[in-house]
Order: C-alpha cells, then structure tokens, then sequence
C-alpha cells in the first residue's frame, strides 16, 4: 500500500480499490467529506485496519472509504542525479521519484505520531527528509520542468460532478424535474387555460372545477 500523509485531513482514507484488495468487512456509515473550494462527498461505507511498520509500531484506525484519493504522486517522474541523497538510511519509499498510485490517506489524527525528530536537509535546504516509523520521508520541492497542473488535498472535481449525478438519479419520484425552461412552461399554461371562442379569448377561473371552468368563462378580450 502507497500512503500520503495529510496533517490537514481530519480522517484517513482508503481508497476503494484497496479496500476490495484487503478483503477487510465494510461497516455502513453516513459521513461528509468537505474539501478544497467547498467540495463535497459522501461516505457510506468504512473500514478499520492496522498500520505497522513491521516491528516497532503499530495501529489500528477507522478508513473512510472513498472511490478515490488522489492521482499517482509525484505527478511526473523526479531526476535524482543532481541530488546527493544519503545511502546510509532507510527511507520510508525507496523509489519515491517514482509516480504510484495512493491507497491511503493518513490524516491528523495519526500523523504526528508517525514523525521522529530527526531531520536532514539537501539541495539548499529545499528538500528535508523527516525521518518516521516507516524510515525517512522524502519532502520540499524537486521539479525538472514547469508545471502546469498540481495536487492539492484529496478531493477532484470529476469526483463531485459524478457525486452530483448520482443524487439526481436518486431523486427520481421524489423531486419532479421540469424540461421546460420558463417561458416554455408560460407558454404551456397560456394554451391549457386560454381559449378563442367567437372571436373572444376566454380565461377560467383557476379554483374552479373543469365544469364550472367552462361555465364561468368571462371575456379578457374581444375581436383580437
């Protein structure tokens, strides 16, 4: 499993795929995920699971089960060559310059206990590596070409669209959805309540029955 950490995110995340990968039992829940700009998701589904690294450390924590994380992080493969990293340790990902999937979000609620206080600092002190239970973490910035696009947080925007569709199909026969724009609708209700009879044009009263509609029809206008 690939794991980011978020010191941001309130909860940890599974990703659905991984979920189904760990063959762990789903528990029903009903919770909301608010992200960057106000978006939105819903979560009705979590898992519990345990993070070791093996030896020293352990522990288990409640995953809200969500379709997606994010994209592979990094974005784009990172050129080490001009990098003098440490041999001597180990780190957390080996190939961290390497883009991957992410399975799992780690939020606030386990991320300081994952940090050690050992730190090292390269390249003009714009790459730190944070020691952590799991070994050094890569941070800072290493980019080899400008950028056009990045990650931030967890939540995408196609994610909230298809979130939105989904709730539309949902309310079908609970909320009546029109396919008439206003004036369409107008211009429907003109033709089912007015009439031209003898070169007069007709209203009907709206409270009235459809009997009493048509005997209580009164003139609007005449010879139009």
């Amino acid at each position: 499993m690939n794991a980011i950490l978020d010191s941001g995110s309130q909860k940890c995340l599974c990703s659905l795929e991984a979920s189904n990968f760990l063959g762990l039992e789903k528990y029903s829940m009903n919770s909301t995920i608010v992200g960057l700009n106000g978006a939105c998701i819903s979560v009705r589904k979590g898992i519990s699971a345990e993070i070791s690294n093996g030896s020293s450390f352990k522990r288990k924590l409640n995953f809200l089960i969500v379709p997606k994380i994010t994209g592979c992080v990094p974005t784009q493969p990172l050129d080490l060559t001009k990098i003098k990293l440490p041999q001597n340790i180990r780190y957390a990902d080996a190939e961290f310059n390497i883009p991957k999937r992410i399975d799992i979000l780690l939020g606030g609620e386990i991320f300081y206990e994952l940090l050690k206080s050992k730190q090292i600092k390269l390249h003009d002190n714009s790459i730190i590596l944070q020691d952590s239970v799991f070994g050094y973490i890569v941070t800072g910035s290493i980019q080899n070409e400008p950028l056009n696009y990045y990650f931030c947080n967890f939540i995408q925007d196609q994610v909230d669209r298809n979130l939105t569709k989904f709730w539309d199909l949902e309310a079908i026969g609970i909320k009546a959805e029109s396919s008439c724009d206003p004036d369409d609708q107008a211009m429907q209700h003109f033709k089912s309540s007015v009439r031209f009879n003898s070169g007069r044009y007709e209203v009907g009263f709206p409270w009235k029955s459809h009997t009493q509609e048509l005997n209580d029809n009164f003139s609007v206008a005449e010879n139009v």
